[in-house]
């Protein structure tokens, strides 16, 4: 067996046998209905799953990230539209249809923002509110699979206000998160909550040590979490911490602008844990060009700065990371100059652990520009996510970044040829074949393939002494 790359974006594989050579390929291709584009470097495809219509009552603005329910449907939130223009909680099938399940009133929130849902161990959905509720300061929710909404928690700006981060979960059940103003200083608090409700301040921000955390925690997988915060510090341009479950705060790391031991500004993003158990962030705005940071942190405050953005590569970046199979980190940047120069749609990037960066997609303004929420790892191995406006109406969209499928194994047995590839369930799949490599057509086996899980197959008899294979993702 002999293995061959060629191109960056093929895969291919020569088995000889005794009078049969078979060369496969595996790669995406465009049909003029497909509402996709292939992306930069590694050849991904970006698909447009869904747009939100022109509606005054559907959702609009989906600020926050996307979450996996147990159903395989992904949950998310807006941060205007439905019946009262407040918002709203959707969810969207993975075939892109999309459904309104709450929209908020005001009384009852208002302007879910960065934070998305948390599907919680009970299998429930937990979000908050940035405003909203009847003290204005926002609110704490809970919402099932079928869109049965319960209000848990009403701020009132002693314990905290405006809540823009997502929640996450304690192995003693709990609910963290943070709020980016309230307290005793008015600059923002880490808290704790229970799954009824009860709610208890763990740290009130002072200025010193970080002020308007806008992202939510994560756990280091150490007992304690770690977290940013928007501004602060002794530059007032944002710190890390960690915090214990009983509130003990320690800053991990002060962030200085363009250079210094901590290049970056205003981690809106905040922070995700690696398979290393090393943590890692963005910064909106500092590094070498003050177009935004990738970084690293470990749990013990030892800080890496990654890569610096430098406009033509993207810039600004408000989303945090997210680790894909292949072991490299994605995000976002809010803007790109490139494409469709003057809209500065924003990009898909990937980065290594180790710092090497590719952009892998550039948005414009069709597909839906200005992605703001982290990117979402679903159950099938693709990335998906939203942008803030675009889309045919502007009131933004829904896409699923695939991976191209890579032929896997080819078994030869009775005359048969087997093929297994990578996809995803759902995922509709061509193989075609051709005689000789020089041959400008392709021709189709049919029928087509829909894949169940993460690896399908096609048999085929072929004929003659060769045959050339290549598989395909079909709209």
């Amino acid at each position: 067996m002999k293995i061959i790359t060629f191109q960056r974006n093929h895969f291919c594989r020569r088995i000889r046998f005794a009078r049969v050579a078979l060369l496969t390929i595996a790669m995406t291709t465009l049909s003029a209905g497909l509402t996709a584009a292939r992306a930069a470097g590694t050849g991904p495809t970006l698909q447009l799953l869904s747009e939100f219509p022109a509606s005054s009552s559907g959702p609009n603005e989906p600020y926050g990230r996307l979450v996996q329910g147990t159903n395989g449907d992904f949950y998310g939130t807006t941060k205007s539209g439905g019946v009262s223009g407040k918002g709203t909680v959707f969810k969207v099938t993975s075939d892109g249809n999309w459904t309104t399940l709450f929209s908020f009133s005001g009384t009852n929130g208002a302007a879910p923002y960065y934070g998305g849902l948390l599907r919680a161990s009970d299998g429930n959905f937990y979000g908050n509110t940035y405003s909203g509720g009847t003290n204005g300061y926002g609110t704490i929710f809970k919402i099932t699979h079928a869109g049965v909404f319960s209000n848990l928690f009403l701020f009132r700006n002693t314990n905290g206000n405006s809540p823009r981060g997502w929640l996450a979960q304690g192995s003693d059940g709990n609910l963290y998160g943070t709020t980016y103003g309230g307290g005793s200083n008015s600059l923002g608090t880490v808290f704790k909550m229970t799954t009824a409700g009860a709610l208890t301040t763990l740290v009130s921000f002072n200025g010193t040590n970080g002020s308007n955390p806008s992202a939510g925690l994560v756990s280091g997988g150490d007992g304690n979490f770690y977290g940013t915060s928007l501004s602060g510090g002794s530059n007032d341009l944002g710190t890390v911490f960690r915090i214990t479950t009983n509130g003990a705060l320690t800053t991990l790391a002060v962030f200085t602008g363009t250079s210094g031991s901590f290049p970056g500004e205003s981690p809106l993003g905040g922070l995700v844990r690696g398979s290393d158990g090393l943590l890692y962030g963005t910064t909106e705005y500092g590094g070498t060009s003050d177009d935004g940071t990738i970084f690293r942190i470990t749990t013990n405050g030892v800080f890496t700065s990654l890569f610096s953005f430098s406009h033509t590569n993207g810039f600004d970046p408000e989303a945090g990371l997210v680790e894909g199979l292949d072991g490299r980190f994605y995000g976002t940047t809010y803007d790109y100059p490139g494409g469709l120069a003057t809209n500065q749609n924003g990009t898909v990037f990937a980065i290594t652990p180790g710092g090497a960066f590719e952009m892998v997609y550039a948005f414009d303004y069709t597909n839906g520009p200005n992605p703001s929420a982290d990117l979402t790892l679903g159950r099938d191995g693709n990335l998906y996510g939203s942008t803030v406006i675009g889309g045919s109406a502007g009131y933004g969209a829904i896409f699923r970044l695939v991976t191209p499928p890579l032929i896997t194994q080819l078994i030869k047995s009775n005359g048969n040829v087997t093929l297994n590839w990578t996809s995803f369930t759902n995922g509709i799949y061509q193989v075609e074949y051709k005689s000789t490599i020089n041959a400008t057509s392709w021709t189709p086996l049919a029928p087509t393939v829909t894949a169940t899980n993460n690896s399908a197959a096609k048999t085929d008899t072929p004929a003659g002494s060769q045959r050339f294979y290549r598989v395909t993702l079909l709209p």
